[in-house]
């Protein structure tokens, strides 16, 4: 994964953390997209196979999560 990242870090011109955030968006929206009965794939297999996939994946969420607070942020009692 690490390999990859910076492929396209250097292709595209990017700082590598860009692209790991990329990889990771790209990689969510296939989940999401491709891992249910109309995609006919099991995409989750498919992450089973790809080295620090998972890791990549947790950090766009953890940032949606995150830019979803700043917007709605919780007001506790």
């Amino acid at each position: 994964m690490d390999t990859l990242i910076a492929n396209i870090a250097a292709q595209v011109g990017v700082d590598p953390a860009i692209a790991q955030r990329a990889v990771g968006a790209v990689l969510n929206f296939a989940k999401k997209h491709y891992s249910t009965p109309e995609g006919g794939l099991d995409f989750t297999a498919i992450l089973g196979k790809i080295p620090g996939a998972e890791t990549v994946m947790r950090a766009p969420e953890a940032e949606a999560a995150a830019a979803q607070d700043q917007r709605h942020p919780r007001h506790l009692p």
